[in-house]
């Protein structure tokens, strides 16, 4: 599969290329942790922040934010000192006028426990210019980590019981994929954990319900383990009858000196076969978490999560003065 970069008119340029150079980038700035994206119309997306609950719109003309919508309230994400807690939001999906997203359902990285984590949620679109997003309607389900456990009760082969006491980054339960799956239902991928060195994919039936209000429990679909060269997945995008993937280190140790593995784009069939088959999107220096489809124009965008790049020795996400994260655009060929 080879790649063809596309840039917003702004920027004023085409050019085809096999690989994606990294002197072909966007700049957005305002916040750092880009984890979760979709498109709102042929020049407008939002993003979710992993480190805030906060969802922003963007605008592909001109790299500027034209709104935001703050969840914090909404999701009841404060401790005991009214702190506000990070849901952790790590995948989106686009459904009808809605935008469904949901939490890593994962332990923090001092492997506690936190409800905070656990949350799916539909936000309303606002159709108008600028589109924009309106508070939920519905609480956000709160169930789904008791309902991933039940199901790994039943299917033990996957390890998600073994894997929930773990930090998400040393391998334990970690959602970072939702995509639509057809009907009412979702495909949701895993970073982590691996089930004999694949990646995971589990659908979520019938979801409509727990959206509006319902108690659940989400019942869901065989496992279906990926073959991504030891990879877990970042991003899942549905594209007509497949599938883009983005797939990157699972743990820590797959991204240190000696492994290395790295971030790749797959395609998957979304079938029981499991026909996969990978590009040769150049990722390097990236730290690609979300991906979709930019309206009906057939370009898609990768967003960098970009919370540790340091600038002048700060991190990003640490640096309130400077915050900004990354993107690429690019035809799939």
């Amino acid at each position: 599969m080879s790649m063809k970069l596309w840039l917003p008119v702004a920027l004023g340029c085409t050019l085809a290329t096999s690989t994606l150079a990294l002197a072909e980038q966007l700049v957005f700035t305002g916040m750092c942790d880009a984890s979760a994206a979709v498109a709102l119309d042929d020049t407008h997306f939002a993003v979710a922040d992993d480190e805030r609950d906060t969802l922003r719109i963007y605008d592909l003309t001109t790299l500027e934010q034209t709104s935001e919508l703050n969840l914090t309230a909404y999701l009841h994400n404060r401790n005991k000192k009214g702190e506000p807690k990070e849901a952790d939001l790590e995948g989106a999906v686009r459904r009808g006028q809605n935008v469904i997203w949901i939490s890593s359902h994962g332990r923090n990285k001092d492997a506690q426990e936190k409800v905070f984590r656990w949350r799916l949620f539909a936000t309303p679109i606002i159709d108008k210019s600028p589109p924009a997003l309106a508070a939920p309607t519905h609480e956000a389900y709160p169930g789904f980590h008791a309902d991933l456990m039940a199901y790994g009760t039943a299917h033990p082969e996957l390890g998600l019981a073994q894997a929930e006491p773990n930090p998400p980054k040393k391998g334990g339960l970690n959602i970072e994929g939702l995509a639509d799956a057809g009907d009412d239902d979702l495909y949701i991928g895993l970073r982590s954990p691996l089930w004999n060195g694949q990646a995971i994919v589990l659908k979520m039936l019938d979801v409509s319900g727990v959206l509006s209000g319902g108690l659940g429990p989400i019942k869901m679909g065989e496992p279906l383990p990926l073959d991504l060269g030891g990879r877990g997945i970042r991003s899942m995008e549905r594209v007509g009858d497949h599938y883009l993937i983005i797939a990157g280190p699972s743990t820590e140790d797959d991204s240190s000196e000696g492994t290395k593995l790295g971030f790749k784009l797959y395609t998957w069939n979304g079938t029981q076969s499991r026909t996969i088959s990978s590009s040769d999107t150049d990722f390097t220096g990236l730290s690609p978490e979300a991906l979709f489809e930019i309206g009906a124009t057939g370009h898609f965008m990768a967003l960098s999560d970009d919370g540790t790049v340091k600038t002048g020795g700060v991190k990003c996400k640490d640096n309130d003065a400077a915050k900004s994260f990354r993107a690429i655009t690019f035809d799939p060929l």
